[in-house]
């Protein structure tokens, strides 16, 4: 009876098959979702015409340049400087880039983490992604050649210029199960290189380097570190550049000099705007190569940097340092009735006032911009203002300044006419998301 059954329903879904292809010209396409077809399209009334993209067959793990192929053993993944980095190498068993560097051939990606999981078309770049802060580079090298002939190109392609040399690729990048999904696919215009890749399967890691400095938003690794002892103190310099020695800190494109008292080296926090003594200077090589800019705040000129230092001795050799220092970006300040304050911040749709707090004091035409006076007198000044008998009340009066690490809105409540009624002051800080 199963038997029966089983061969009745084939029979039913095989003649509902040939209805739904009858139905239809030999020139339509049909629509499958989940082993059904949900719609079919008659070429010449319901459509022009019907084209699939060729796309390059690979098989396996590979890279395909021209008509060479090879077969990638080994991928590795970081992050630097705010950017991922996959490495693919036809070397077995790579753990770092370094590695993948020895020799052989790899295939070196470099992307903006926004674009994992994503379906990334060439032609569609500029409309799905911003591509002022979205990227992706990819490059295939030689090692050997690399290393034996200075006039060697590597072949890639970028987000930047792929136009120029493709005319068409898409991208898709993953990590799921502890493996790495690729594929890559570059088609070339007349007379260029075609470039393709295919990988699925396991890879290696590199922990972030923990060890590091951020400069406008920027992360820097710190790859290299050295000290000076001098006859009160330790001069500390550090650096994102592969150096072995501290004489080589000029070709390194920016590196960091803190000097610090031994004396303070107990790991607690220096105030940048205090009176303990120290000097960092941040030096930029790249900026301008015939002109080092230099960056530098002591405790005799601090400007209007913010935040701290820490330095711990160690007590064998080594130093743990910790260091947190911006410059004021904008200050804003207004006085205004405690009512009016009260309802203005009601009128955002957030769980309690104080999260409406920084949006209120960015957009009120109420506030006004007393950047520079903070920045005079290191964020620590006087503000006087008088009041008429009509005036009198409750007010507050609300500073938001703005830095490199967020915003902080400090709100101090007074009476206009009572001088002993209580002050009351409330300060938070919205750090940068």
């Amino acid at each position: 009876m199963k038997q029966k059954i089983f061969l009745l329903f084939a029979m039913f879904v095989g003649f509902a098959m040939q209805t739904l292809a009858t139905a239809a010209t030999p020139d339509s396409v049909f629509v499958v979702k989940n082993g059904r077809i949900v719609s079919a399209y008659e070429v010449g009334t319901d459509v022009d015409n019907i084209s699939f993209p060729k796309r390059i067959q690979l098989d396996g793990n590979c890279v395909k340049v021209g008509d060479d192929v090879y077969e990638m053993k080994s991928a590795v993944v970081t992050t630097v400087n705010n950017y991922k980095y996959i490495y693919l190498s036809t070397l077995e068993g790579c753990k770092t880039p370094e590695d993948v560097m020895k020799g052989g051939k790899n295939l070196q990606l470099a992307f903006s983490p926004t674009l994992l999981d994503k379906y990334v078309e060439f032609n569609a770049f500029g409309h799905d992604f911003d591509a002022d802060k979205d990227f992706f580079q990819a490059v295939f090298m030689d090692v050997d050649e690399y290393n034996r002939n200075d006039d060697y190109e590597p072949v890639s392609v970028s987000s930047y210029d792929w136009n120029d040399y493709y005319s068409d690729g898409l991208l898709q990048m993953s990590f799921a199960g502890g493996k790495l999904a690729l594929n890559l696919e570059a088609t070339p215009k007349k007379g260029e290189t075609l470039l393709a890749a295919q990988y699925n399967g396991a890879y290696t890691e590199v922990v972030a380097n923990e060890n590091h400095f951020i400069v406008d938003g920027k992360r820097y690794e710190m790859r290299a570190a050295f000290a000076e002892k001098k006859a009160d103190g330790v001069n500390f310099y550090l650096t994102p550049g592969n150096i072995g020695s501290a004489n080589e800190l000029d070709n390194c494109y920016y590196y960091v000099r803190l000097f610090v008292l031994q004396s303070n080296m107990d790991g607690s926090e220096l105030d940048v705007q205090g009176n303990k003594k120290y000097e960092l200077t941040f030096v930029d090589n790249v900026t301008d190569v015939n002109n080092p800019q230099t960056f530098s705040i002591s405790n005799d000129a601090p400007s209007s940097a913010t935040g701290t230092i820490s330095v711990l001795d160690n007590g064998d050799g080594t130093y743990t340092i910790k260091s947190k220092a911006s410059s004021i970006k904008s200050a804003r300040m207004l006085v205004m009735k405690e009512n009016d304050w009260d309802d203005a911040l009601n009128e955002y749709q957030v769980e309690t006032p104080t999260m409406a707090w920084t949006d209120f004091m960015a957009t009120t035409d109420k506030a006004e911009d007393v950047t520079e006076v903070v920045k005079q007198f290191n964020g620590k000044f006087t503000f006087k203002k008088s009041f008429s008998d009509a005036e009198r009340g409750w007010y507050v009066a609300v500073l938001a300044v703005t830095d490199d690490y967020g915003t902080t809105v400090s709100r101090s409540t007074f009476h206009s006419h009572i001088a002993d009624a209580e002050f009351g002051t409330l300060s938070k800080t919205f750090p940068v998301e």
